[in-house]
């Protein structure tokens, strides 16, 4: 898996194992390098070097284009090693679908091995069924 980054301002430490990222937007690859499978933007992230963990801030979107799947929150924080995502327990999380399908949460989580997502808090939104063929 391949994956670019940009940011408008960084700084690294390298006995802190820290980088920070001001105004960042990512994309990660497949197909060794030819297709963007995700996408996104935080206002700031934080990242873990030795572990590769990553907190977003400042109001974050990530479009997850092999799930149909848009995110937007305030914050969310990835861990690396267990590939999950996480918002804040209080933090509101609107998920999308171009289908129409919205749902917007408190305590949201999501599990990319799993390919789930779920909240802990209180959820509302609409589920679109999709057209079942014969």
């Amino acid at each position: 898996m391949l994956a670019r980054f940009q940011a408008e301002h960084a700084e690294r430490w390298e006995e802190l194992q820290l980088m920070e990222l001001r105004n960042f937007t990512f994309e990660q690859m497949e197909d060794h390098g030819e297709t963007v499978n995700v996408e996104g933007e935080a206002k700031a992230a934080t990242v873990q070097i030795d572990t590769g963990d990553i907190s977003l801030s400042g109001g974050v979107r990530i479009n997850i284009e092999s799930e149909d799947i848009i995110i937007n929150t305030a914050e969310l924080e990835w861990k690396d090693k267990e590939k999950t995502i996480k918002g804040g327990v209080e933090e509101e999380v609107d998920v999308k679908r171009s289908d129409g399908t919205t749902f917007t949460g408190k305590g949201f989580s999501a599990d990319i091995r799993s390919r789930t997502w779920s909240f802990s808090g209180e959820v509302k939104g609409r589920y679109v069924e999709k057209d079942k063929e014969n």
